[in-house]
């Protein structure tokens, strides 16, 4: 199959990665940097014909990206929109229910498994593909100084929970506790992201709505970290709580205190969870098992 990929892949966590798994699975890739598309590489696209045109969010201008997609419709080529991320119950929900273009793409997979229904009513072919963690980050790190009890994400201004989530944990344990990502210049990254997922407990987080949960999960699990996750609807299909990971109920904030306190003084318990999730995510959930999945879907249909 050839495929046209049209995103940022400047670094491997842009979505080089995901070209790359799809190369490893003998399929064509050319990649088109989304900030190079114009007219005339639009045209140059589609007198080429590929079998399919990969997109995730084509943040290009909105007349090019219905353009796009309504002529390769026109010349049967197969559009595919791969997002990353939750839009029923924030800002963004609005793209959906206004149809914007991508949602008119042939295929739309999302990690959304709560909103099929609604896809469905707005004609969207949506199909439910998973988060996961690329094989190559899918190890375990050195052990390093670190503080005890790490959470790594962004700001989220839709979502008041996690800043006091992020409160509580820093009223409670000073400074055994660490905020990575904050801002931008605590992000960390790559090989540094292995080595902290290896020497702390790791607190997770995920804007609430049944059936979804952000990539942090397959993120921590599958670079071996000790993971501390909310209990949500559906998770339980996915990863088995006390055996992959050790749930809590959000807002729980008394029970969460005494998870963290008691796995603080039970290593080789903590130990032992966190190498079965990694285990049971390396087996189950990498790039390389959505990567079928998706070719999958879109050579049986």
């Amino acid at each position: 199959m050839r495929i046209v990929y049209i995103e940022k892949f400047k670094e491997v966590y842009d979505e080089e990665s995901k070209a790359k798994t799809l190369e490893r699975f003998y399929q064509k890739v050319e990649r088109v940097e989304e900030g190079t598309l114009d007219n005339n590489k639009m045209e140059e696209i589609l007198a080429s014909k590929p079998d399919l045109i990969l997109f995730t969010k084509l943040k290009v201008n909105p007349i090019l990206r219905y353009n796009l997609i309504k002529k390769a419709k026109a010349k049967g080529i197969k559009t595919v929109s791969w997002i990353p991320d939750l839009y029923f119950g924030l800002a963004r929900e609005a793209q959906v229910i206004g149809k914007d273009s991508i949602f008119d793409a042939d295929y739309v997979f999302s990690p959304d498994g709560g909103n099929q229904e609604r896809f469905d009513k707005l004609g969207i072919k949506h199909y439910l593909l998973r988060q996961s963690i690329a094989i190559e980050d899918c190890y375990i790190g050195k052990k390093i100084e670190a503080p005890e009890i790490v959470f790594v994400g962004s700001k989220n201004p839709e979502y008041g929970y996690r800043n006091h989530l992020m409160e509580f944990l820093t009223s409670t344990y000073g400074d055994r506790f660490h905020w990575y990502g904050r801002t931008n210049t605590a992000e960390v990254r790559g090989e540094k992201l292995n080595d902290l997922y290896n020497s702390a407990i790791v607190i997770g987080d995920s804007v609430y709505s049944p059936h979804y949960w952000s990539n942090r999960i397959y993120e921590v699990l599958g670079r071996g970290g000790f993971l501390i996750h909310p209990m949500i609807e559906g998770i339980e299909k996915e990863f088995k709580p006390f055996k992959h990971f050790i749930p809590y109920n959000h807002h729980d904030y008394k029970g969460l205190k005494e998870k963290i306190d008691y796995f603080l003084e039970h290593e080789e318990e903590r130990d032992k969870i966190r190498m079965a999730g990694f285990a049971y995510c390396k087996k189950n959930h990498t790039l390389d098992n959505r990567c079928r999945q998706f070719l999958d879907y879109v050579t049986a249909n």
